[in-house]
């Protein structure tokens, strides 16, 4: 290994990783609370357009990267994801103009987490796929006012590096493709969404928008759309719902390339051993606390 600095347990000493240093660490903090606001402000934004779309948690939008952007409410997985980006980018050497890893949200929300990675790590390429169509809406408002909130100066360095680096494109779509929706549909993705279904359906729907499932088949494959596909990414993030891990997890052993990284935040990582054990090609590269795992595809 070079570039990253091991502790005595052959694991990474986290206290090394340039995010966590005195200097750096307000800052960080400071950006995820002024993301936050700005994608807040793009859900009043919203909700100011149609007095119908009123309750954020019913449309189930934010709730997995708001959460994971959140310190008070989920410093673990926070903490684990970007110790997980920070690890890798030292790994091999480091990053450089030559060697700039595709990264692929899967589950891209409004952007939340993807700006933070853009801040702090500016030679990855980064990517995602969004399933629900106005977490889109929101990270547009969020990009066209992301110096119009009144942030702190300690954060300005940060935010001119998102924009000097290139925003991360977001595209809409199925994460399995419209090659892989027989994928989605055979192994039970759909059902597993449940009442949470229903709800987007429902709200969807009142907001003028097509519902779930005819979102799923009338938007173009997003792998068409970004010009890449799943074997292309070099680095794939996961923060799915409990129901979705499996699946999605299943697909991505199947599809990565070989060498690729699955950095996946749960709440108990530990739990998903047996689930990681189903698959002779996934090997536990590293954990960060109990929240977070990287998984290396071979």
């Amino acid at each position: 290994m070079n570039g990253s600095t091991l502790a005595k347990d052959n694991t990474p000493d986290i206290n090394s990783f340039p995010w966590r240093q005195e200097n750096m660490l307000g800052r960080v903090r400071t950006l995820r609370g002024y993301i936050q606001k700005l994608t807040g402000t793009a859900s009043s934004y919203f909700h100011e357009q149609d007095n119908t779309w009123s309750d954020r948690n019913t449309l189930g939008i934010g709730m997995m990267n708001i959460s994971v952007l959140d310190w008070s409410k989920n410093k673990g997985a926070c903490e684990g994801a970007l110790d997980s980006f920070s690890y890798l980018s030292q790994m091999e050497g480091g990053i450089d103009e030559s060697n700039r890893p595709k990264v692929l949200d899967f589950g891209a929300n409004s952007g939340d987490f993807l700006l933070l990675l853009r801040a702090l790590f500016p030679k990855y390429d980064l990517y995602g796929i969004e399933l629900q169509p106005y977490a889109l809406d929101m990270y547009q408002h969020a990009l066209a006012n992301l110096k119009e909130g009144d942030p702190d100066p300690s954060i300005t360095e940060l935010l001119d590096q998102i924009e000097q680096s290139g925003v991360p494109t977001i595209v809409p779509g199925n994460f399995f493709g419209s090659n892989h929706i027989q994928y989605a549909e055979k192994h039970g993705f759909y059902e597993v969404w449940g009442d949470d279904l229903e709800g987007i359906n429902e709200a969807a729907e009142d907001y003028g928008q097509m519902s779930f499932e005819k979102y799923l088949s009338r938007y173009p494959d997003p792998y068409e759309e970004l010009g890449l596909d799943i074997e292309d990414f070099d680095i794939i993030y996961m923060y799915q719902f409990p129901g979705n891990t499996p699946v999605v997890l299943d697909f991505l052993a199947k599809n990565c390339k070989p060498g690729a990284k699955i950095i996946v935040n749960y709440s108990d990582n530990k739990q998903l051993d047996p689930l990681y054990e189903q698959y002779p090609n996934l090997n536990i590269d590293q954990r960060f606390g109990n929240q977070c795992a990287i998984l290396e595809v071979n």
